[in-house]
């Protein structure tokens, strides 16, 4: 019963048909960027390269292209990709970095 009000009250309450009325920690533009961060970090300390250029590419796609956080994003899947031999992955992160000095 609980569930269904929330899910009924969600429903009504949103006017763009997310749960961000119910979830507000995780809405907006920082909610999805944390985690993808989050999961790029555990896989790097842990070393499992894959991961780490899949969510740390997630990562730079959903940040604000001004963030000074960013550039050690790019370091990690850069260097994740050299890692599993994705050479062209690489070469497409450092193309389409905007840290002419990573």
């Amino acid at each position: 019963m609980i569930y269904v009000s929330r899910i009924d009250r969600a429903d009504t309450a949103s006017s763009d048909g997310s749960l961000a009325e119910l979830l507000p920690a995780s809405a907006g533009d920082t909610g999805l960027t944390a985690y993808y961060r989050q999961l790029t970090r555990l896989f790097s300390e842990h070393s499992v390269d894959g991961p780490v250029a899949y969510f740390g590419q997630l990562a730079i796609d959903s940040t604000a292209p001004d963030d000074p956080s960013v550039r050690d994003l790019w370091t990690k899947v850069f260097l994740a990709n050299l890692a599993v031999a994705s050479y062209e992955d690489a070469y497409s992160v450092l193309s389409s970095c905007p840290h002419l000095d990573l």
